[in-house]
C-alpha cells in the first residue's frame, strides 16, 4: 500500500468505500489473495479491517470543524447505503467499526460526525385503542413511555383522539405520527420533537353503502384503501422521526452555542433536505433545542417551525414558562396553517420569520418538556396576534403559568423527569375526559364531532449530572 492508512485524502476515502461496498475488489490498491474464497462474505471479511481501520482513522485525525463533519457526513450517505446488493459487505463494515472498543453502540454517523453520544426517542409507535367517543380516554392505556434508569429523561407517545363520526371510529392499531429524540453524550443535551401532518384515514364498509357494489366488493376496497392509508401513515411517521433524529444529530456537532445560533437557519435547511430525501411527499412541524451547561445553569437554544412547544419547570419556584411558544400563520381570509419542513415555512436570509428561536438560560434543575400540539391543545394557554416583518399574521400561543402553578406544588417526593411527565399527561388526559362529555351531549346536532390528537412528550431533568460534560470539546476519539 502507497500511503499509511492516515494519510488518504477524503475523496480516496469515498473511493475505496464504494468499491468495498459495491464489491470490486480488483479496483482497490491493496490487492490479496482471494482464490481460496468460497463467497463474497469471505472476501468481504479479508478486506474489512483495512476499510473499517481508514474509516475510522481518517474521522480520528481530521480537524474537529462542524461545517466539514456534516459536510463529509452528507457526501457519506449516499454510499453508505444498504440494499439488497451490498447488504452482507455492509453488514460486516459496521460490526467491524463497532467492535472498536472506543465505538461500541455507536453508528458510522456518529463516528464521521466526531461525536459519542446516544440516541432516544420513539417513532411509529403503533398502539390499539377505541376512539369512538363514548369511551373515556385512559392513561397510560393510550400510551407507550420510556425512561431511563434515573427517570430524569423520558418520552411518552399515544392519543387522545375520539370521534363521534362512525366511519371514522375504529378500535384497529394505529401509528403515532408524532415523534421525539434526543441525544446525551459528552457534552451533548439536545432534543426535538415533531408532529407529522396529516393521516389517519379510515374507513369501513359503510362508506360505500350508497353504492351499487357487493358486500364482498365493498369489503375489498374498504381493505384497498386502509392499507393505502396505513402506508401514508407510515411515509407521514417517517418525515417526523428523520426530522427529530437529524436534527438532533446535526446540532450535536457543535462545540459552542454561539456557533450553534450561528449556523442554525442552514441546518434547518439541511434536516429539510434529509426529511425529503428519507420520506418524499411528507411534511412535519419541527422543534430542536440544545442545552448547554454553563455557570448559571443551562444555555437553551434552538428553533421552533409549528404548534410543538418547548416549556421548562424552574426548580424552586415550581413555574412554568415558555421557551419556544407554538405558532399559527394566519391568511388574509383568516385562516389558520402550521408551518412545515421540509418545504413551507418562510424565513429569510438574515431572519427565522416562521422559525421561532430561542437563546435562554434557566437555571440548574429545571424540568424541560418538549411537546406536540397534542398536549398543548389541552394544556391552559395565553396567545397572542403579532405580524412578521413582511405583514403576514400569526398567533404566538404560549402555557399560562399562572393555571398551571399548582399542578406540582404538592410533590413530596423528589422530581425525576418521569413523575412530572406523567402528571402532566395525567392532566391533558382528565381535561380531554372533560371535553369528551360536553361534546356527548352535542351529538344529536351532527355526527362529525371529534378532538383530540396525536400527542409526543420528552421530558429532560437538567440537574448536576450533566455538569461533567465539557462543552468546549466533544470529539469522540
Amino acid at each position: 500500500m502507497s500511503k499509511t492508512r492516515t494519510q488518504i485524502t477524503f475523496e480516496e476515502l469515498k473511493t475505496y468505500l464504494t468499491a468495498y461496498l459495491n464489491g470490486s475488489w480488483e479496483t482497490l490498491p491493496f490487492p490479496m489473495d482471494n482464490t481460496k474464497c468460497t463467497s463474497e462474505e469471505e472476501i468481504a471479511n479479508k478486506y474489512v479491517s483495512i476499510i473499517s481501520s481508514m474509516l475510522i482513522s481518517y474521522f480520528k485525525n481530521i480537524d474537529y470543524d462542524p461545517n466539514n463533519r456534516i459536510g463529509h457526513l452528507l457526501e457519506m450517505i449516499p454510499i453508505m447505503q444498504k440494499n439488497k446488493d451490498n447488504e452482507s459487505r455492509f453488514n460486516i463494515l459496521i460490526e467491524a467499526i463497532q467492535s472498536t472498543p472506543s465505538l461500541r453502540g455507536t453508528s458510522w454517523k456518529n463516528l464521521v460526525l466526531g461525536i459519542k453520544a446516544e440516541g432516544k426517542g420513539h417513532h411509529a409507535t403503533r398502539l390499539k385503542w377505541d376512539n369512538n367517543s363514548q369511551i373515556p380516554v385512559q392513561f397510560p392505556e393510550r400510551f407507550f413511555k420510556h425512561a431511563d434508569e434515573q427517570r430524569k429523561t423520558v418520552t411518552i407517545a399515544g392519543s387522545n383522539f375520539v370521534t363521534s363520526n362512525p366511519l371514522k371510529q375504529h378500535s384497529e392499531e394505529s401509528l403515532v405520527l408524532d415523534a421525539s429524540y434526543c441525544t446525551l453524550g459528552k457534552g451533548i443535551i439536545t432534543f426535538s420533537v415533531a408532529d407529522g401532518c396529516g393521516g389517519h384515514l379510515h374507513i369501513t364498509p359503510s362508506y360505500y353503502e350508497q353504492t351499487t357494489y357487493s358486500d364482498e366488493e365493498k369489503l375489498k376496497k374498504t381493505e384497498s384503501e386502509n392499507e393505502a392509508f396505513r402506508k401514508e401513515d407510515k411515509n407521514i411517521a417517517r418525515a417526523a422521526h428523520f426530522a427529530t433524529k437529524y436534527s438532533c444529530r446535526f446540532f450535536s456537532v457543535y462545540p459552542t452555542a454561539d456557533h450553534l445560533n450561528g449556523d442554525m437557519l442552514s441546518l434547518i435547511d439541511l434536516t429539510s433536505e434529509q426529511i425529503a430525501r428519507k420520506s418524499p411527499g411528507e411534511r412535519t412541524t419541527l422543534l430542536c433545542a440544545r442545552a448547554f451547561p454553563v455557570k448559571e445553569g443551562y444555555r437553551i437554544v434552538g428553533f421552533n417551525i409549528g404548534d410543538t412547544a418547548l416549556i421548562a419547570l424552574n426548580p424552586i419556584t415550581k413555574v412554568f414558562s415558555t421557551l419556544l411558544p407554538a405558532r399559527v400563520t394566519i391568511s388574509d381570509s383568516g385562516q389558520e396553517a402550521t408551518a412545515q419542513v421540509p418545504d413551507q415555512y418562510k424565513h429569510g436570509q438574515d431572519n427565522f420569520y416562521e422559525a421561532v428561536q430561542v437563546d435562554a438560560i434557566v437555571p440548574k434543575g429545571t424540568l424541560i418538556f418538549a411537546i406536540s400540539d397534542g398536549y398543548l391543545d389541552f394544556l391552559p394557554t395565553i396567545y397572542k396576534i403579532e405580524k412578521y416583518p413582511n405583514e403576514l399574521k400569526y398567533r404566538e400561543t404560549k402555557v399560562d403559568p399562572e393555571q398551571l402553578k399548582n399542578l406540582f406544588s404538592d410533590i413530596s417526593e423528589p422530581i425525576t423527569a418521569e413523575l412530572c411527565a406523567d402528571l402532566l399527561t395525567q392532566y391533558v388526559i382528565q381535561q380531554t375526559n372533560q371535553a369528551r362529555l360536553n361534546m356527548i351531549p352535542k351529538l344529536e346536532t351532527g355526527p362529525d364531532t371529534q378532538i383530540g390528537d396525536d400527542m409526543a412528550l420528552l421530558a429532560i431533568l437538567l440537574d448536576e449530572s450533566h455538569e461533567h460534560h465539557n462543552t468546549n470539546n466533544c470529539k469522540l476519539l
